[in-house]
């Protein structure tokens, strides 16, 4: 397998966890915190969240596996191919189910939109739950044909663990012509909607409902997805079978990756996220939500934060001596290096849909807003969230969104804080050893000026990123209001990077030598002069 491939599965991995958290954050809304009105057009659109966040589940352990076969495990996989092809199969069945619901979906708007009467008229004799039971009986036929008709062997070890040698050519010939008439279907019924949705309404200047309107936008996604992210991809990989070695499990990474621009366009058309800022006559703003960009500026703190646990790995590594530096060479730097990315985007995701902006949390600490910045709450945006409220008879109300928002960016925070402080610990054991055991004086001087600008780097983060971002965390729950005290917070993140370098730059010798012959604008440089030359100058 190619290098794209090792990147692109690695990189891939992300897309079901985005995929999973927009979707259950997106049912939530729905069903449990009803802050989106649910509504009787929608219905199977709700069917299909599930079925997506479902999949993305399965294909996150999908990428999981294939990643591990890129190690050392890649024969206990070959042996053992029955592993694979369990969570293989479940994910391309559940996508087979998944692309007749679809079809369902298409075929119910364009009914909708060119037999409005007829269809509302008869629609509601149909339940919901009955056309998910046809969807889910189709099960019965896929499982047949994968083990009675295409009799797969998963006794048998296999040569390779893409889809093609886990299913074999007859289930995958199955599959090719099950894809090209359900996705046919569903091509012919989105053109017949777009022709009716953006050429015949125009010309006849209809008023369609915005309900349906709605539910229409949404059928178009979906078969637009489906078609690009579902349909395509499989395609190319039959034709070229080799397509694997180089970009991967591409079946999988498109899929998910579908779900997440899925995802995305499906909760900006629920929640209408985006509003252009008006004044109305009465002065009432309509104030724009730029969450994105507020959100985009925390998840750089959770990059950073994970950045900074990588350099302090690579150093204790440099400190054994032990050849593990090649384990920051080649392909493998990018492996590092994506992790502070993936870090960062899931600091994102949590922002986004956790402690985004609620304008009920706004009004509620308006007053304070308003007391420590002299700023109105309705000319403002930020990100956010509060644990508890009062209501008007004294009984605290826990928020329960918010609380899981705060939690998951705590845990994403500990966990490069551990990663620090335990690598500092190691390296400062290893220094200790070296300095004990030195050969040469110039040897234990460098080493003990090492350690203690290990320290100093080992402080400063702590000192300067986490203590005063936990605190941030940490004082609603004490009752703690910390008022005009917030600025130092902005302050110590962005004086972090200048800070950072002075314990070697002050500790170290070399470096603090060079520093101060910088600043007084002399030269510094050792000069051998041989003796002759010497004796000359002398006489």
């Amino acid at each position: 397998m190619y290098l794209s491939a090792k990147i692109i599965n690695l990189v891939a991995i992300s897309f079901p966890i985005i995929s999973m958290i927009v979707y259950t954050r997106l049912l939530l809304l729905i069903f449990w915190y009803k802050t989106i009105k649910k509504s009787p057009e929608l219905h199977l659109f709700y069917c299909r969240f599930v079925f997506d966040l479902v999949i993305s589940v399965i294909s996150l352990v999908k990428m999981i596996i294939y990643g591990l076969s890129l190690t050392s495990l890649y024969d206990f996989f070959l042996n053992n191919h029955w592993l694979t092809f369990m969570f293989v199969w479940t994910v391309s069945s559940f996508s087979s189910l998944r692309a007749i619901l679809v079809l369902f979906i298409a075929l119910d708007r364009t009914c909708a939109t060119y037999l409005p009467i007829t269809f509302f008229k008869y629609r509601k004799l149909i339940p919901t739950f009955a056309i998910v039971g046809v969807v889910l009986s189709y099960s019965i036929v896929d499982t047949s044909v994968v083990f009675i008709i295409c009799k797969v062997d998963l006794n048998t070890p296999t040569t390779c663990i893409n889809a093609l040698c886990v299913f074999g050519p007859c289930y995958q010939q199955y599959w090719l012509v099950f894809s090209k008439l359900f996705y046919a279907m569903i091509v012919i019924l989105t053109l017949m909607l777009c022709a009716k949705l953006f050429v015949w309404n125009k010309m006849k200047k209809h008023n369609v409902n915005g309900e349906l309107r709605r539910a229409n936008r949404l059928a178009l996604i979906d078969a637009f997805i489906t078609i690009v992210f579902d349909f395509a991809p499989p395609i190319i990989h039959s034709t070229y079978p080799n397509f694997f070695d180089y970009v991967g499990a591409i079946n999988s990474v498109s899929q998910t990756l579908g779900f997440v621009v899925e995802s995305w366009l499906t909760t900006l058309n629920l929640e209408k996220r985006y509003q252009v800022k008006q004044v109305t006559a009465s002065g009432k703003v309509v104030f724009q939500q730029s969450t994105a960009d507020m959100t985009s500026l925390a998840a750089c703190f959770g990059l950073s934060i994970y950045a900074i646990a990588v350099n302090f790995i690579y150093r204790f590594f440099a400190l054994q001596r032990q050849g593990r530096l090649k384990y920051f060479a080649g392909y493998r730097l990018f492996l590092w290096m994506a992790i502070p990315t993936f870090a960062g985007l899931f600091w994102l995701a949590a922002g986004w849909f956790w402690v985004n902006y609620d304008e009920d949390m706004a009004e509620f600490i308006g007053d304070s807003i308003n007391k420590t910045y002299g700023l109105d709450w309705k000319y403002i945006t930020f990100t956010g969230g509060i644990y508890y409220t009062v209501d008007g008879n004294g009984e605290t109300q826990w928020r329960i969104r918010n609380t899981i928002g705060a939690l998951i960016m705590f845990v994403v925070m500990q966990i490069p804080f551990t990663m620090i402080c335990y690598f500092g610990y190691k390296s400062r054991q290893k220094i200790n050893k070296i300095t004990d055991n030195g050969q040469s004086d110039y040897s234990r001087r460098l080493q003990r000026q090492l350690y203690n600008a290990l320290i100093g780097q080992t402080a400063i983060p702590i000192v300067f990123l986490f203590f005063p971002i936990g605190g941030i965390f940490a004082a609603p729950l004490f009752h703690i209001e910390v008022g005009n005290f917030c600025f130092l917070v902005t302050f110590f993140y962005t004086f972090y990077p200048v800070f950072d370098p002075l314990p070697t730059l002050l500790f170290v010798d070399e470096y603090r030598t060079g520093l101060l012959t910088f600043i007084t604008k002399g030269t510094f440089q050792t000069q051998i002069h041989p003796s002759s030359i010497i004796s000359a100058d002398v006489q």
